[in-house]
């Protein structure tokens, strides 16, 4: 007989919950040796300065929206920010926000099918998200945007369940934070927004319960009146983040740069990314997480699956008092289950691809959906093994009716109640067995990726050692300059720069046609050099040669550095990477 969501011990799921939590946290200790990537060390020196009184995008520049700044700060206030802790910090930030994500998920997963379906989840988003190739970055702003589209689907279904207008207005400032995170999680937001509109379009019959939100609106609302009313309220709350920020910037005289880097230059630099369409994207996905996420994928696929099958809960308004509205009960829809997870899962992939390239960090925000419809496959399978329906009546079906209408639920489809036979047992057997090879091979190859970033001659190390060799020899008033990229290099050496530009990066275009290095970028770039006449430029050469698209900063390190010793960092081939060295010449 299978045991009703009811009886499920509270303890004993939360005991699992926690174990989860805590193996997630420990998984990750072996990147904390990993070295302070160059994004990371861009959003911290922003931070760094913003503490200081200066403010992102007028007196530093970059290009994401400010909240990953805010966070770091926050983190700082709390752990300091001195160079030899600096990417310590951030990982423990970067945990907390990952076993943050994970509870709001299980709370999802077990609102939309059970408790086990969401502790199966939460494990599985706290596994693939501890592996070391989503590890390589300290805390990606995609981590906050995780956690916040979670929590916002979260409140969604909250809203769908209560017709409450308070949790409209809350899902909306959630996922509005989100876009501060990063604008990626733009298509999530619609999909919230679906959810909330076609389940009002489907039960029309609505009482106002918030007492205090909605004391003005205690009468009955048609559907569109109400779909008219949580899309304002949940676009108010989208915007108001956006505003709160807008506003902070105009009153400090800095709105226009805020917009460039967060909107102009953005679009810019999809453009310049761009290698091919979504179709082109999405390949190259599939090739680098194939060997990674193979099994997670499979298994989620299983758990739609599953989802899709399982007969709806009866529609019971005729036995509700009209007070009670249909979808507030606490009986779950599996297949609408499903297809949330389906639509999130596909806005997820769609803001993967938004920026116009791909990135192992691009796909952080992929894996809560994922992990969601996993977790119900996971447990379908183990149900299999152990000779039970893949989907039980229980919290997924029957919780909160009478005993009388629990009694006359549909029983499962035929193949699923055949789950006990040997057949079954070893469909699932050999399933589990596949499922482990593939976690194996994935983990042997996270090994790889570990000892990789771990090598001396990886370029975040060399960066690492030359930052510091030049913090030695100078002092803290005097300014540093690296032309080229990895900004992590003022971080870790606990010197300012020179100039407002972090970086100079030309992507896929040709030096002359690149943003960052038009001529108005590159006379600034010049003033402060000769403004602050930093004893050490640092110039990073690719096979691009960056250096030939700048000839005004080749000719100043002609007339006043001398070179030395070039410090030559270990990539993939064909690519190089080397970083020259010029000190200022005594008397200049």
């Amino acid at each position: 007989m299978t045991t009703p969501a009811a009886e499920v011990s509270p303890r004993k799921v939360r005991l699992a919950l926690a174990a989860v939590v805590a193996a997630a946290m420990l998984l990750r200790i072996p990147a904390f040796r990993f070295p302070l990537d160059q994004d990371c060390g861009e959003y911290a020196y922003c931070a760094q300065e913003w503490a200081a009184g200066k403010l992102p995008y007028k007196d530093v520049w970059d290009h994401k929206p400010p909240l990953i700044y805010l966070v770091y700060r926050g983190l700082f206030a709390v752990a300091g920010s001195a160079p030899g802790t600096v990417a310590g910090t951030l990982r423990v930030g970067s945990a907390l926000c990952d076993a943050a994500t994970a509870v709001v998920l299980f709370l999802l997963v077990r609102r939309l099918f059970g408790p086990w379906q969401g502790v199966a989840a939460a494990a599985l988003f706290g596994l693939f998200m501890g592996m070391p190739g989503l590890q390589l970055m300290a805390f990606q702003p995609e981590n906050l945007t995780a956690l916040l589209a979670t929590a916002g689907l979260l409140v969604a279904s909250s809203y769908v369940r209560s017709w409450r207008y308070s949790y409209a207005f809350l899902a909306g400032l959630l996922l509005g934070l989100g876009i501060t995170a990063k604008q990626i999680i733009a298509p999530v937001a619609i999909v919230a927004w679906a959810w909330m509109t076609l389940a009002t379009l489907r039960d029309s019959r609505f009482q106002i319960t918030d007492s205090r939100f909605d004391s003005a609106l205690r009468t009955p609302h048609s559907a569109l009146a109400r779909v008219a009313a949580h899309t304002a309220l949940m676009a108010a709350g989208a915007l108001l983040p956006f505003a709160l920020f807008a506003g902070y910037f105009a009153l400090r005289g800095a709105l226009a740069e805020f917009w460039e880097c967060t909107f102009t230059y953005n679009v810019v630099y999809a453009a310049e990314l761009r290698k091919g369409g979504l179709v082109d994207g999405l390949r190259r996905m599939v090739v680098a997480k194939v060997f990674d996420h193979a099994a997670l994928w499979l298994l989620a696929a299983a758990g739609i699956a599953v989802a899709l099958r399982r007969p709806a809960p009866p529609d019971s308004k005729s036995q509700r008092p009209d007070s009670t509205p249909h979808f507030a009960s606490r009986t779950p829809h599996w297949r609408g289950g499903a297809l949330v997870l389906l639509g999130w899962t596909a806005a997820a992939f769609l803001g993967l691809f938004l920026p116009g390239q791909f990135a192992h960090y691009y796909y952080i925000p992929t894996i809560p959906p994922l992990a969601a419809a996993a977790g119900v496959g996971a447990v379908a399978l183990i149900r299999l093994a152990r000779g039970q329906p893949l989907s039980p009546p229980g919290r997924g079906q029957g919780e909160g009716l009478p005993s009388h209408q629990a009694s006359t639920l549909p029983l499962p489809p035929p193949s699923e109640r055949e789950g006990g036979t040997a057949i079954g047992r070893v469909v699932a057997v050999a399933c589990g067995a596949l499922l482990l090879a593939m976690l194996a091979f994935a983990a042997k190859r996270g090994y790889g990726e570990y000892k990789l970033t771990m090598n001396a001659e990886h370029p975040n190390w060399v960066v690492a050692r030359l930052a510091k060799t030049l913090g030695m020899r100078t002092q803290p008033g005097d300014r540093l300059f690296m032309f080229g990229g990895r900004p992590q290099f003022y971080v870790l050496a606990g010197r300012q720069a020179p100039t407002k530009y972090l970086f100079n990066f030309s992507y896929q275009v040709p030096l002359a046609k690149a943003y960052l290095f038009r001529d108005q970028v590159r006379s600034e770039i010049m003033a402060g050099l000769k403004q602050h006449a930093p004893p050490y430029i640092v110039v990073a050469i690719t096979e691009k040669g960056e250096l030939d698209g700048f000839p005004e900063l080749k000719d100043y390190l002609a007339a006043h550095y001398a070179e030395e010793q070039p410090w030559q960092a270990k990539v993939h081939k064909p690519h190089t990477y080397t970083l020259r060295v010029f000190h200022r010449r005594e008397g200049n």
